[in-house]
């Protein structure tokens, strides 16, 4: 792909048209997307060793423990785009267990063993879908992955987690809303912005350093071929742009 179909790439991603089709791959849905509710950090890394750390959802940019953070949570295409944008409780954890930080072309990368996520409905408003019902509570997403990564510039504010399948049927998702397929492959990629403090690493046999950041998101499912990696990387930078446009827009309102 030449550097203006990536740039074209981006700026479908951005205004929302998340269905991308390239002569290299073939169609990938992303079919939801989530961005932040309130300021600050939602996510933490912790380094809990040498070579293990733990990356999960924090309940506000003070906090040490997992918890759930709100966030604006919203399906993509397909009939269920018509919800909206639905308030949710997003909790995330992925761990890093005997995983030393590799460092290549001035990227570091943390590899990541499982994890799990969730996005609970906290609206009052039931949900209709079809002769359905769904009331507060109602699991919109979750999932399970196996294997994964952080990455990111050394000494940089910015990187992404991210899991797919292959090379590994690493992602699996659930939700009350959708059904889907299993033989399909899934991947789901996380922009991480305002890294605080940069992202670092000790040396060769430990893993990144400790670190708070704000996360934006969105998750996919194959319809026919596994998208090329740099579709990936685009994808983060383009939810790293709506995240940054959100942030801006909101501290505009808190600032009112």
């Amino acid at each position: 792909m030449n550097i203006s179909a990536k740039l074209a790439m981006i700026t479908l991603v951005a205004a929302g048209q998340f269905s991308i089709s390239t002569p290299a791959a073939a169609v990938t849905e992303i079919f939801a997307s989530y961005t932040p509710t309130r300021r600050g950090s939602n996510m933490l890394y912790f380094k809990t060793g040498s070579n293990d750390g733990r990356i999960f959802t924090v309940a506000n940019s003070t906090a040490t423990l997992k918890g759930a953070t709100a966030v604006k949570f919203s399906f993509v295409g397909g009939p269920l785009a018509s919800l909206g944008i639905l308030n949710s409780a997003f909790t995330f954890d992925g761990i890093a267990i005997d995983n030393p930080a590799l460092s290549l072309g001035g990227l570091l990368i943390q590899s990541l063993d499982s994890g799990t996520f969730s996005f609970k409905y906290t609206g009052l408003t039931p949900l209709i879908v079809g002769t359905n019902v769904y009331l507060t509570g109602a699991n919109l997403l979750s999932g399970k992955f196996l294997g994964g990564q952080i990455f990111g510039t050394a000494a940089g504010s910015a990187g992404s987690v991210t899991a797919s399948t292959p090379p590994k049927p690493a992602v699996t998702y659930t939700s009350d809303l959708r059904t889907f397929d299993e033989s399909l492959d899934k991947d789901f990629a996380l922009a991480l912005t305002a890294i605080t403090p940069f992202l670092t690493r000790v040396n060769s046999d430990s893993s990144i350093n400790t670190f708070r950041a704000v996360s934006t998101g969105g998750f996919s499912t194959e319809l026919s071929v596994v998208p090329e990696p740099q579709i990936w990387g685009l994808l983060v930078a383009g939810f790293g742009l709506i995240g940054f446009r959100l942030r801006r827009q909101s501290a505009k309102v808190y600032a009112c």
